[in-house]
């Protein structure tokens, strides 16, 4: 799979319990907005999205408002799919089918 990279800056964070818990990361790359996520997170899949969420960013603990407006990284596949979301500066990514599979 060809991917491209881009910096983008973090506009929201949404957890979601309509279907069982999701989480949205927003991102905004120019004047495009981006959604990273959406993934179901039942059972022990939370606890490895946030674990994931921290390792990626290097973060002892962290709350939603703190990561808005924070510069990341994204991954975009061939279809302008986000597939993964990572450090601004170290090589240290969050993807989600490695971490929920």
């Amino acid at each position: 799979m060809e991917t491209q990279t881009r910096n983008a800056m973090i506009t929201y964070l949404q957890w979601n319990l309509e279907r069982g818990l999701s989480h949205l990361i927003g991102v905004k790359i120019e004047n495009t907005h981006w959604a990273f996520g959406g993934y179901n997170l039942r059972g022990t899949r939370c606890a490895k999205w946030v674990r994931s969420i921290a390792n990626t960013f290097d973060l002892e603990s962290f709350d939603d408002d703190q990561m808005i407006g924070n510069i990341v990284r994204i991954k975009t596949d061939e279809n302008n799919r986000v597939v993964s979301i990572g450090h601004p500066i170290k090589d240290q990514w969050m993807v989600p089918e490695e971490i929920l599979n």
